[in-house]
């Protein structure tokens, strides 16, 4: 449904997006307008602002769309835009791992090789107003977002010792749970495979190559340079 408002929430992009939330026409009289009108000033922005799941759901979607392009020979790529494939099952574990720490929940779920959003998030992914109208991003505003969410991640741990985050520029990737847990993955080497994981995941988006490493807390050590980083794996553009 047509509507051009420019101080009503529901209008985006040229239409009315009130059908899409509630299945209702909005009622529109001659000498009051639209009765289900709401303006953007009023709070009700504020009131839905994304949770870290849904942002992280948007941006996973985002990286599938992008990714359809890829060769289907190539080591990440996607058909749809709920779904990457992986050449392996510990790289799909490693980017569920990735995507549902920043998440704070299991958005992503896998399967054998494939890292697929969860039903819940893909079937709700653009009811909210303030994604559905938007097409996608590109590579680097996804990055940019992915580091603002890992960076207020890490906020949700102790101390700020978290599995992964960001400094808003790189993202460190580290065992926090050494000490207590043995194996705290089922998939291979954590952290480095999560790290290797996600560089491979950006190198397909063509923000590589990518730059991995790790803070060896010997090195640190001798060097007298041990820090939040120290211990962490990392990955930058």
């Amino acid at each position: 449904m047509l509507c051009d408002s420019e101080l009503c929430i529901f209008a985006q992009g040229g239409e009315c997006k009130l059908p899409t939330l509630t299945g209702k026409l909005p009622i529109l009289i001659e000498d009051k307008g639209c009765l289900a009108s709401i303006p953007r000033e009023d709070g009700w922005l504020e009131a839905t602002q994304e949770t870290p799941a849904e942002r992280v759901a948007y941006l996973f979607s985002c990286i599938c769309r992008i990714l359809v392009s890829a060769p289907k020979e190539s080591v990440i790529w996607s058909a749809s835009d709920a779904r990457i494939h992986c050449k392996s099952d510990i790289m799909a574990e490693g980017l569920s791992f990735f995507f549902n720490t920043l998440a704070g929940e299991q958005v992503i779920q896998t399967s054998v090789e494939t890292a697929y959003l969860n039903p819940i998030y893909a079937n709700t992914l653009w009811t909210n107003p303030l994604r559905r109208d938007v097409e996608g991003k590109d590579q680097k505003d996804i990055w940019s977002e992915l580091c603002d969410i890992a960076k207020a991640a890490k906020e949700r741990y102790y101390e700020g010792y978290a599995p992964v985050w960001s400094d808003g520029d790189m993202f460190f990737f580290k065992n926090i749970f050494a000490d207590t847990i043995s194996d705290v993955a089922d998939f291979g080497n954590f952290p480095e495979d999560v790290a290797n994981a996600f560089a491979d995941l950006m190198d397909a988006l063509g923000l590589g190559p990518c730059t991995t490493g790790f803070y060896d807390p010997k090195d640190d050590a001798e060097s007298g340079e041990v820090c939040e980083t120290t211990g962490c794996y990392y990955v930058d553009i």
